[in-house]
């Protein structure tokens, strides 16, 4: 028989530490959560962009002459994402399997539903990364194209010339002035492929990465960037960012009056919430793990993308 004396606030919050823990595509960008949020499916909210500051030099003769330094105004961008979607796993528990098989309800309900639930959420991702565009092959300073497009940088098949190319896409970063740290390059299964197979590419995102092997999505780091593959991405596709390129926003609902068992909880950017009720009709309790969540890219410039061609 199932434990349920565990306090569903103590159940929700191991719970959406699992769903960060089982992320891949969704931890390399900045993220946005609230717990407890009632404005419900739809709405629009604002995800703030870092604060930019400016700088400026005062000459020793400026100095000696006592000129009053100048004072700009520090403001904060927001970049309005709609919570368009509610994603959720809901489960029956039958009395006779919750009586004689179910053990623990954190691990075999609670847990799976929040796996199912985080599952979904790098296809999105990968869709909006589908949008970055790609430098030009003969002129590397134009202005970026679609990565289908003939001008388009592009990775050999038998990836001869990556190193070249992501070399590329490390330049359109710098000259676009993105911040070295929170680099990323996502790529595709046939990309992540091409890496896999070239042991002299291995051996630079080993060396790059402390020697670290090769752990579940991660393939290393290269020319600055983490390297990491999803499924979810087009197969020839390589994207490479810094975290502020996309956002995710996460919201978790209150718990209706009507749950016996119920909290919503937020932590590192992922939120959820987890209700159970129990259906007097058929005699089972039901188990519902679910969040609002909206997509958007948050600055373009800070992306640029590449494909196998």
């Amino acid at each position: 028989m199932a434990n349920f004396q565990t306090p569903a606030v103590k159940v929700a919050q191991s719970t959406v530490a699992a769903l960060r823990y089982l992320s891949v595509l969704p931890r390399t960008i900045n993220r946005d959560a609230e717990s407890a949020y009632e404005a419900g499916y739809g709405t629009t909210v604002n995800v703030p962009l870092p604060v930019k500051a400016t700088a400026a030099e005062l000459s020793k003769a400026q100095r000696d002459s006592r000129t009053a330094i100048t004072y700009n105004d520090l403001s904060r961008k927001y970049v309005p994402v709609n919570l368009d979607t509610q994603v959720y796993s809901a489960g029956r528990l039958p009395s006779d399997w919750q009586t004689w098989t179910l053990q623990d309800f954190e691990t075999e309900v609670a847990k799976p539903e929040a796996e199912a639930v985080v599952d979904t959420l790098p296809k999105k991702i990968a869709a909006l990364m589908d949008t970055i565009q790609a430098p030009q092959d003969a002129n590397p300073s134009a202005g970026l194209v679609a990565t289908s497009d003939a001008k388009a940088t592009k990775i050999k098949a038998d990836g001869s010339n990556l190193f070249a190319v992501l070399s590329r896409l490390r330049r359109v970063l710098n000259k676009n002035e993105v911040p070295f740290g929170d680099r990323y390059l996502a790529v595709g299964p046939a990309v992540g492929e091409i890496i896999q197979s070239n042991r002299d590419i291995l051996n630079a995102a080993f060396s790059a990465d402390s020697g670290d092997a090769l752990h579940e999505a991660t393939l290393g780091k290269l020319f600055g960037m983490t390297v990491v593959e999803d499924p979810r991405l087009p197969e020839a596709k390589a994207v490479a960012y810094h975290r502020d390129a996309f956002t995710m926003a996460m919201r978790a609902a209150d718990v209706p009056l009507g749950a016996s068992f119920g909290a919503a909880r937020a932590d590192d950017g992922f939120a959820l919430r987890l209700i159970c009720d129990y259906d007097p009709d058929h005699t089972e309790d039901r188990a519902v793990v679910d969040a609002y969540v909206g997509f958007a890219v948050m600055d373009a410039a800070r992306a640029v993308a590449v494909q196998i061609g």
